[in-house]
Order: structure tokens, then sequence, then C-alpha cells
């Protein structure tokens, strides 16, 4: 029916705009899915520096810096 009214010409001016919308829609959602996971990472990236920032410092000292060699073994 739609032959009919348009002739070949048109059915593909249509077909090439619906693809081109098809593909723009498809990469804004890949660009926005892209965007999300990087909010997210960075979301878990900045929790992550909290709980380091605020365990220091650490209850146990570093072994290097109270490291004494024992009288017996020098």
């Amino acid at each position: 029916m739609l032959r009919e009214v348009a002739g070949p010409s048109r059915l593909r001016d249509v077909a090439l705009v619906v693809g081109a919308l098809a593909s723009a829609g498809l990469l804004v959602l890949k660009l926005l899915s892209r965007s999300n996971e990087k909010a997210r990472h960075q979301t878990v990236e900045a929790k992550r520096d909290k709980t380091l920032k605020d365990s220091f410092p650490a209850s146990d000292p570093p072994a290097s810096q109270y490291f004494d060699i024992p009288v017996n073994r020098q």
C-alpha cells in the first residue's frame, strides 16, 4: 500500500532516514552507558579512597620502622 502512494526513490529515502535515526539512537545509548559506567567507577574509587584515608595511620606500626636486630644475632 505504501508503494502505491510513494515511488521507489521515496521508499529508499525513508529507509535511509530510518537507518540513520536507528544508528544515531544506538550511538547515544552507547555513550550514555559509558558515562554511567565511568560515574560508577569514580564512585567506587572515591569510596575506596575515603576508606583508606579514614584508616590511616594504621593501628599496627610498619615493621621496618620498629625493627631491631636482636642482640644475640649481631
